[in-house]
């Protein structure tokens, strides 16, 4: 998330390297939502199935970011920061989501 706020504040500048920044996939500032909802939802709280939707929607996003990067013409070469973060995303929605609670 923090990340992500970063890239956001650098698109404001007028550094030509920064637009139509792909990472913005990977590292979104909605993160932080999602940051703020996991510790209750992990230890049983009821934003458990708004945690789980979040990390859906982020883990979509990424998804989406990693499938668009077989388009000709999305060429940044983000292969490292696809490997390190989307099967994180795709995990954390997998256990947010689906996996039973802990009693």
């Amino acid at each position: 998330g923090l990340a992500g706020l970063l890239l956001v504040a650098a698109l404001a500048t007028d550094h030509q390297f920064m637009y139509w920044n792909e990472n913005l996939f990977y590292a979104n500032p909605l993160h932080l939502a999602l940051a703020a909802l996991l510790p209750t939802a992990v230890y049983g709280g009821r934003t458990r199935a708004v945690a789980g939707g979040w990390s859906l929607l982020l883990a979509s996003i990424s998804l989406l970011g990693f499938l668009l990067q077989l388009l000709p013409g999305l060429d940044q070469g983000n292969g490292p920061v696809i490997a390190l973060t989307l099967p994180a995303h795709l995990a954390l929605a997998w256990s947010l989501r689906f996996m039973p609670r802990s009693r």
